[in-house]
């Protein structure tokens, strides 16, 4: 059974997947002290953020995650 968007049709069995507990839920992005981006939802592994000019400080703040008590990150790719 191919499984749609639509409630009608999900299956009895279907289980909604969660979001990995260890994954980060709200951060914020400083550059030179000031906020350029936050978020309070985010569900995605992979988050890229465009800064659009040269930073001589950046900082990031990993606020909450999705029920673990660390938050585990495994790289900030700064390019």
């Amino acid at each position: 059974m191919q499984i749609f968007a639509a409630k009608c049709n999900i299956g009895r069995d279907f289980e909604p997947m969660k979001v990995a507990e260890t994954l980060v839920k709200s951060f914020e992005v400083f550059a030179d002290g000031e906020k350029i981006f936050s978020t309070n939802e985010n569900h995605l592994a992979l988050v890229k953020i465009r800064i659009g000019r040269n930073v001589k400080e950046l900082k990031i703040v990993f606020k909450e995650t999705h029920g673990c008590r660390t938050a585990h990150v495994f790289s900030c790719d700064i390019s």
